[in-house]
C-alpha cells in the first residue's frame, strides 16, 4: 500500500490537535503506512509539545516549523516539502477524520491519473445557534452540489481535505505565499492545479468533520472583509481566471451573470464611496440589522441576511482593494 503523508499546517493549535491525531491513528489504513507532518506557523502555545507527546505515543509524525508567523499558505508549503508519500492529504488542525477517511482517499485514486480528490465536510460546533444552523445548510447545500459535479469540480472548490498524487503535482506549483491573511490561499492553488492539466473530482465518502471553535456571525463578517483583500490578490495574480463565485464567471458573456456582477459593483461602490462616513460603519450598521432579527428568531429572513450581509463584507473589500482604497 502507499505510503500516505498526511500534511497539516498549525498555529497556535493546542487544544484542536489532540482530536486530529487521536483521528489519525484509529484510521482503518494500517499506522505505518500514515506519516503526519505539522507544518508550524511560528505557534507561541504548547503546540510543540503536544505534538512530541503524540510521537511518543506511536503517531508517526515530524514537524517542521517557521520562527514567525508567515501565514497558512507558507506553513503548507513548509509541509508539504517535507512530504514522503505518494499520497498527500491535505488537513486542517480543526479536522476530525473518521476511521475511513484516508481509505476513501486512497480508493479515490485507484486506476486515476490526474485528479485531485476533494472530500466532504460536516460542521461540529461548541454551541448552537440559529447562525450555526445557516452554516449547516450553506454546508449541506455545498455537499450536494459537489456530489452533482463530483466528476469534475470548479477549482474554487479546492480546500483543506484535499488529496493528490505528489508525483504529479508539477514542480515547483505550491501555495502562493503572497496570501498571508485568511482566505483564497486554496482556491489560487486549485485554479493552478487545474491549469497544469489535473481534473478536480469529489467523493463523499472522504469525509471529515470541522470543529468551528470561531462559529459566530461576527467573526465570519470579520474574515470574509479580510477574505475580500486576498480575493482581489487573487484576481490580480491570475487575471484569467474564470470563476467568481459559483455559477458565477469574471468575464462571462451571459447577460444573468453580468447583471449580477454589475449590481454588486454598484452597492458596493456606492457603500465605499458613501458621504459623512464609512464603508466599515455601514457594514457595521447592517451586522446590528442582522442581530435585530436573529432576537425575534425568524430563520428565512436570517438565513438570507446572514448570506448577503456576510458576502457583502467580502465583496466591499474586494472592490475596495481593487481600487487600491484598502485600509
Amino acid at each position: 500500500m502507499s505510503l500516505v503523508s498526511i500534511v497539516v499546517p498549525n498555529f497556535n493549535g493546542e487544544k484542536k490537535l489532540p482530536i486530529l491525531f487521536n483521528s489519525i491513528m484509529a484510521q482503518d489504513v494500517p499506522l505505518e503506512m500514515i506519516e503526519v507532518i505539522v507544518g508550524d506557523d511560528g505557534s507561541t502555545d504548547r503546540s510543540i509539545e503536544v505534538m512530541d507527546c503524540y510521537r511518543e505515543k506511536g503517531l508517526p509524525l515530524r514537524h517542521a516549523f517557521h520562527d514567525g508567523n508567515k501565514g497558512r499558505a507558507a506553513a503548507c508549503n513548509l509541509a508539504i516539502s517535507l512530504a514522503r508519500g505518494d499520497i498527500i492529504i491535505i488537513c486542517d488542525n480543526d479536522f476530525e477524520l473518521p476511521s475511513g477517511c484516508v481509505a476513501a482517499h486512497l480508493r479515490s485514486h485507484e486506476g486515476k491519473s490526474g485528479v485531485v480528490v476533494i472530500g466532504a465536510l460536516e460542521n461540529i460546533h461548541t454551541r448552537r445557534t440559529i447562525y450555526t444552523d445557516f452554516l449547516d445548510t450553506f454546508q449541506k447545500a455545498r455537499n450536494t452540489w459537489s456530489e452533482g459535479h463530483a466528476g469534475h469540480l470548479p477549482f474554487i472548490y479546492f480546500s483543506a481535505n484535499a488529496s493528490f498524487k505528489r508525483r504529479e503535482m508539477p514542480q515547483g506549483l505550491l501555495f502562493n505565499e503572497s496570501f498571508r491573511s485568511w482566505g483564497f490561499e486554496e482556491i489560487a492553488l486549485g485554479y493552478r492545479l487545474e491549469q497544469s492539466g489535473l481534473r478536480l473530482i469529489y467523493d463523499p465518502e472522504a469525509c471529515v468533520r470541522h470543529y468551528l471553535s470561531e462559529d459566530s456571525f461576527e467573526f465570519r463578517c470579520r474574515r470574509n472583509y479580510e477574505s475580500g483583500q486576498n480575493k482581489a490578490l487573487f484576481v490580480k495574480l491570475f487575471p484569467g481566471a474564470k470563476y467568481d463565485l459559483p455559477g458565477h464567471e469574471f468575464n462571462c458573456r451571459k447577460f444573468s451573470a453580468r447583471l449580477n456582477y454589475f449590481i454588486r459593483y454598484c452597492v458596493c461602490h456606492a457603500i465605499i464611496h458613501a458621504p459623512f462616513t464609512t464603508d466599515r460603519k455601514i457594514l457595521e450598521a447592517l451586522r446590528r440589522l442582522t442581530k435585530w432579527f436573529e432576537k425575534r428568531g425568524r430563520p428565512f429572513p436570517l438565513f438570507a441576511l446572514y448570506h448577503i450581509v456576510a458576502g457583502m463584507h467580502l465583496e466591499v473589500s474586494y472592490f475596495k482593494s481593487l481600487s487600491g482604497k484598502a485600509s
